[in-house]
Formats: structure tokens, sequence, C-alpha cells
């Protein structure tokens, strides 16, 4: 394979803002910690353990 123009690797490891609306809480996760979806990012409250959408911008 060959890169004809590479990637901007601060938009891969870009945290995402959830709010749970289940609790309330707002958190930040990492690439690492939530799923990306085309339309949705998906991750799971670290105070109630709901699954959380957000829109993926």
């Amino acid at each position: 394979m060959k890169i004809i123009k590479p990637g901007n690797e601060i938009l891969i490891k870009k945290p995402v803002q959830f709010t749970c609306r289940n609790c309330d809480c707002i958190f930040e996760a990492t690439v690492n910690e939530y799923t990306s979806g085309t339309i949705y990012h998906t991750c799971i409250c670290p105070c109630c353990g709901k699954q959380v959408i957000t829109k993926n911008e």
C-alpha cells in the first residue's frame, strides 16, 4: 500500500465527550474506551454502567 497523504493522528486519538441520560454523568472517553460507528459513538457510563450514545461529529 502506498500512502499519498498521511492522516492526522490527533483526530484519530481525539477524546469524545458523553452525557449519560440515565444518571446525568458527563465523561470523556479516549479512542480505546468507546466504539465508533459511522453516525454514533457508544460507551459504557463509568457511574451507572448503562450504554451511552453520542453523535459522531
